[in-house]
């Protein structure tokens, strides 16, 4: 099985989210494994990498199921490249994406952090943000809500697995599209660069 290392480099803070809050202090917090530290999953890793790619092959003008209004899937061969490499209800992908950690220097200082801090990690900073109102181009009353993220700055390294077939290239050719990881981008999170060796 051909193994590839995944780097992702932060340039901004980062926020990506665990889907829950911290009892009154955090609405929103990051992702974090049972020792606390942050972490990258992989799921979502593979959900970026995968629409990278559509974007790619459609940007060639190459076959690609499942986008837009175009829901037909590749039932039998040949199967387009997407489902090649992600998979479909019909096909196991060819590739498997691992979860994101820390470098270990970076690790190891978060660590020291976090052993200090008890219940609320002091390793990230909390953004306050309002939602807008699209039509009155205002701050809606009432909807602040709070948003943890990470420094800028830090490197990730996660593992894909599994064969490509002819579809290496396309691997490369998504770090390139790929820009953005985790949510709020448009608010200035998230900004990184990937490399796949």
């Amino acid at each position: 099985m051909t193994s590839r290392t995944l780097t992702i480099v932060f340039s901004s803070a980062l926020h990506h989210g665990s889907g829950f809050g911290r009892g009154g202090l955090v609405d929103r917090t990051i992702l974090r494994d049972s020792d606390r530290l942050p972490y990258l999953a992989g799921s979502s890793i593979k959900g970026r990498f995968r629409h990278a790619v559509l974007r790619v092959l459609l940007a060639r003008g190459e076959k690609a199921c499942q986008h837009g209004n175009h829901s037909a899937v590749c039932k039998e061969k040949p199967y387009c490249a997407l489902c090649e490499l992600f998979g479909s209800q019909f096909r196991q992908g060819g590739l498997i994406f691992t979860d994101a950690r820390l470098e270990a220097t970076t690790a190891r200082l978060f660590e020291a952090i976090l052993e200090g801090s008890g219940s609320t990690p002091r390793d990230a900073i909390v953004r306050s943000s309002t939602a807008i109102d699209r039509e009155l181009r205002t701050a809606r009353p009432h909807l602040l809500f709070t948003t943890e993220a990470l420094p800028p700055g830090l490197t990730f390294f996660g593992r894909i697995l599994g064969e490509a077939g002819g579809n290496e290239s396309l691997l490369q050719d998504a770090c390139k599209v790929l820009t953005h990881f985790g949510a709020d981008g448009a608010r200035g999170l998230g900004r990184c660069e990937y490399k796949v060796t």
